[in-house]
């Protein structure tokens, strides 16, 4: 068709018709194969069922007002939305027909993914834990407090209700359960709601809703540090669960040596006679075996005394019937010779074998609970000597001393400090993911003023820097130092009654210190300006305690002297100049209060947390063990009082006598002391600081003796959580804080004061060489301190 031949060469090949261009391949979006659009058959249904299952992702975001679909999970059946700035994973259908862009789900999603819902519901808590604390335990229902507790407490409720439907509608219920905080707070509304039903009888779920004051703890979470504490307190449990089952086993060993050898030794006491007999009291024949001293034999006690150094029997050791360690009574009579036990005559009143103290009752070797229970207190090394002198008397001073010092080594060195190690790995992995996932924010020395003094003079004049050269000498530093000292050892000579020589002497004293102080303020004002006086915490502290002793004298002065007012206990503030006085001089207390103050400042998140958990559990505590320690005497919880109404309910707390004057005047909200322990769980305050009591180990036992005799042998559960929580996963996660923080602060402060003295070096060493090769004019003044020399000699050179 008409094609040209190339001058001098061969002819061309003849055009062909230009091919087809290949279709350009569409973008994959889905995992399935697409089919071709015109198939049929099975074929093409499974494919395309294949391709709507195995689909991931949304070819783009869908978006439906304020909810932004961002992908899909079809075999997870959810879906990821973005709502508010934050990212969701909600689930597909909500209550098995509700999608995203149903209007109801859609308004339920922007009401709890909303900032103002989550601080309504952050309020709602903690109005719900101040009215757990207002409630008056002791007061009858129908009292005003109580009544409007409980009102407002039911409103909760339906708030706590509302909020639990709708975190439901707007995320499904399975999505919802899938969080354990959720969990909680799913189980609190369901008790709250059944209580609430009256046709329902559970009453006792009540207990249930003190778990919502956990929920704070969720929130906590954003603060990287709290984060860190929470995570490292629920993360340690499981692990301390493995040293729980080391210790266990170690209980049950000490315990099996205990019940094996020491059966029955409590019992064993000094008697009058060497066997029981037969006797005639009120009518009714009984056996008597009168008591002594009321002192345990059998061991390193005998029944025997040294009178004018002679070896003297007073008395014979007996125990009980079934005591396997010859101390038990043999029953010989002509009328009887059968026992109390065997059917035979009792025991007359006050001779039966009874344990010495009343502690004994639940602390002993007579069966394995008793005596683990009694291994758990020795390891808490609270009231452990007690029971190794009983042991002593009773049974065997050699071993007593073997027994309890492996018990103190093996369980309270040892297995507490195991545990410490616990916490502390767990504290670790912890703080490694969190600084593998964010990079660690530098934060300012509390006390950087402290390690140096390199600021420029605010003023050139030549009375601030003669201030300045007044206040860096050091023979003024260090006459400042012995007025300090002189001050705090005058405080010291104060006594009561006053000593009236003493006292002018010590006030005339005092006025020359403070006329010191006064001009000592006035030169570091004069030398560092208002403004550098203040920003340095060493001179704003002074300025603080020299003001604070002006106003005290004042007002001394204008009352004539009579008195003591309240500024003068701000005297004590003066002995923290001396320790100023004492880090701007020496290195190493600099570097020591430095680190402190920093690990103070770490430690305040710990603070939190255990006041929290504190808080926590003096509601729970109260809500189980409110109105049950009442006893005939408060100094002895021996005999437990039970008081009832006519309709068999306990009486709420120990009334007082209407019918005296006292009663008249006093109201249901008071109550007699003298059939209630100092510690109980009566009232918010009380049940706080008996909480943190045990949780310091001081004489918790006593509390847990009075405890068992109130409410029954499971209080000593309660009392080994309070000491496994307070006593060993707080207090160890305290020292692991400790340690690691004083440590870390403890580094960065020493490599900051090398690098200020090699920079001062550094500095020295560019002067001399400076001045080397520099002349400088005598006749013009120069300002004092090697830097402002350097400075000024630079600016000569220059």
């Amino acid at each position: 068709s008409g094609t040209r031949r190339p001058r001098g060469g061969p002819a061309a090949p003849p055009r062909m018709p230009p091919a087809e261009a290949p279709a350009e391949k569409a973008p994959v979006t889905d995992l399935a194969v697409r089919p071709d659009p015109g198939a049929d058959g099975p074929l093409h249904a499974q494919a395309a069922l294949a391709e709507r299952d195995l689909k991931v992702a949304a070819p783009g975001p869908e978006v439906h007002g304020r909810v932004t679909l961002l992908s899909r999970d079809a075999s997870r059946r959810t879906e990821v939305i973005s709502i508010n700035g934050k990212e969701k994973t909600v689930a597909n259908a909500s209550c098995c027909c509700l999608s995203v862009t149903n209007i109801l789900r859609y308004n339920a999603l922007v009401i709890v993914e909303s900032k103002a819902c989550d601080w309504t519901i952050l309020a709602c808590i903690g109005i719900n834990s101040i009215l757990l604390a207002l409630e008056k335990h002791r007061a009858p229902p129908d009292d005003p407090t109580n009544v409007a507790v409980a009102y407002i407490s039911n409103v909760l409720s339906v708030i706590f209700f509302i909020e639990c439907v709708l975190k439901i509608v707007a995320w499904g219920f399975r999505v919802y359960l899938s969080d354990s905080w959720n969990i909680l707070d799913f189980i609190v509304v369901v008790s709250a709601a059944i209580e609430m039903v009256p046709v329902i009888p559970f009453g006792g779920l009540g207990f249930l809703r003190l778990f919502r004051v956990l929920r704070p703890l969720r929130s906590l979470n954003s603060i990287p540090e709290m984060k860190l504490l929470v995570q490292t307190t629920i993360g340690a449990v499981p692990r301390l669960m493995n040293v729980a089952a080391l210790g266990l086993f170690i209980f049950l060993v000490f315990g099996i040596i205990g019940i094996t050898l020491m059966q029955g030794i409590f019992y064993r006491e000094c008697r009058a006679a060497e066997q029981p007999a037969l006797s005639v009291r009120d009518g009714a024949t009984c056996w008597a075996w009168p008591k002594l001293d009321g002192e345990m034999c059998g061991g390193n006690h005998d029944c025997t005394s040294y009178e004018d150094g002679v070896l003297m029997r007073h008395g014979f050791c007996g125990g009980h019937e079934f005591d396997t360690g010859g101390y038990a009574p043999k029953f010989e009579s002509v009328l009887s010779s059968i026992g109390p036990s065997q059917g035979g005559p009792p025991w007359c009143a006050g001779d039966e074998p009874a344990k010495v103290s009343g502690e004994l009752d639940f602390v002993h070797f007579d069966h394995l609970p008793a005596a683990m229970l009694l291994i758990f207190q020795c390891m808490t090394m609270e009231g452990w000597t007690d029971i190794m002198y009983y042991v002593k008397d009773a049974f065997s001073f050699p071993f007593a001393v073997i027994y309890f010092f492996l018990l103190i080594i093996v369980t309270s060195h040892f297995l507490l400090n195991v545990a410490l190690a616990v916490v502390d790995e767990v504290l670790d992995d912890f703080a490694e993911e969190e600084e593998e996932g964010a990079e660690e924010e530098e934060e300012g020395d509390p006390l950087e003023s402290i390690v140096g003094d390199d600021e420029e003079p605010w003023n050139s004049h030549w009375l601030v820097l003669q201030a300045r050269a007044l206040t860096q000498h050091p023979v003024w530093q260090n006459f400042i130092m012995l007025i300090i000292t002189a001050n705090v050892v005058s405080m010291c000579l104060s006594t009561f009654p006053p000593n009236v020589v003493l006292e002018e002497t010590l006030g005339l004293i005092g006025y020359a210190f403070l006329g010191i102080f006064l001009i000592e303020m006035a030169a570091e004002l004069t030398a560092r300006g208002l403004r550098g006086y203040i920003m340095n915490p060493v001179t704003a502290f002074d300025g603080f305690v020299v003001l604070i002793s002006v106003i005290e004298t004042v007002m001394q002065i204008v009352s004539g002297g009579k008195g003591r007012g309240a500024l003068q206990a701000l005297r004590t503030l003066r002995l923290f100049r001396v320790l100023n006085k004492f880090a701007s001089r020496s290195p190493k207390i600099r570097i020591l209060l430095t680190a402190m103050v920093g690990t103070a400042k770490a430690l305040r998140y710990w603070l939190v947390l255990f006041i929290l958990v504190l808080y926590i559990c003096t509601l729970m505590w109260m809500h189980f063990f409110a109105n049950t320690l009442q006893f005939a005497s408060a100094d002895d919880a021996d005999e437990h009082i039970t008081r009832f109404d006519g309709e068999g309910n306990r009486v709420p707390w120990c009334e007082t006598d209407s019918d005296t004057p006292l009663g008249r005047a006093r109201t249901s909200s008071y109550f007699r002391q003298d059939c209630i322990p100092r510690a109980h769980f009566d009232t918010f305050f009380w049940a706080a600081t008996t909480i943190f009591q045990v949780m310091t180990g001081e004489n918790w036992n006593t509390i847990m003796y009075a405890g068992m005799r109130g409410a029954g042998w499971g209080f000593c559960i309660v009392f080994m959580l309070i000491i496994f929580f307070g006593q060993i996963l707080f207090l160890s996660l305290f020292l692991s804080m400790l340690m690691s923080k004083f440590e870390e602060v403890s580094n960065e402060i020493e490599v900051r004061e090398k690098a200020q003295r090699l920079g001062a070096m550094l500095r020295q060493e560019t002067f001399d060489k400076i001045e080397a090769h520099v002349d400088i004019d005598d006749d013009v003044p120069q300002p004092s301190g090697s830097e402002f020399q350097v400075e000024y000699v630079l600016s000569r050179f220059s």
